[in-house]
């Protein structure tokens, strides 16, 4: 027998969005000492958002999940951003899910409580600017 201080089991992937060569996945774990109590995370694999070209400043670029396997803009709604920059997370009616800026996540990230993986299918990079324009990758 090994004891061991770990609160919860090794990550089991559940989804995968690729963005350029790399990917984005969603993991759960199970607490230990409870197996119905489970905790989504996600994390970043070969992400190198240096080399996205059309990038012009990557201390604003943002992941977003969405509910669309292609998303689009309009998964990230001009109208709502400056709320999007007060607010961490969005309700369940929204369309995306802002996880945060890149340059400052870090993997594994622990989704919210309220997280249930069957509500977001794809994945989206914003570039948010001060002036409050945005485009997308």
């Amino acid at each position: 027998m090994i004891e061991t201080e770990a609160e919860e089991t090794l990550p089991s992937l559940i989804k995968v969005a690729p963005i350029g060569v790399g990917a984005i996945l969603i993991e759960y774990t199970e607490l230990l000492e409870d197996k119905s109590t489970v905790f989504y995370y996600l994390t970043a694999q070969d992400l190198n958002f240096a080399t996205l070209k059309v990038v012009t400043d990557l201390d604003n670029l943002v992941l977003y999940l969405t509910r669309s396997e292609e998303p689009t803009i309009r998964d990230v709604s001009i109208n709502d951003l400056a709320v999007r920059f007060r607010r961490r997370y969005l309700s369940v009616k929204e369309n995306a899910l802002r996880i945060g800026f890149i340059n400052s996540l870090d993997f594994p990230f622990k989704l919210p409580d309220t997280f249930f993986p069957g509500d977001f299918i794809g994945a989206i990079l914003v570039e948010e600017n001060s002036d409050e324009t945005i485009s997308f990758f």
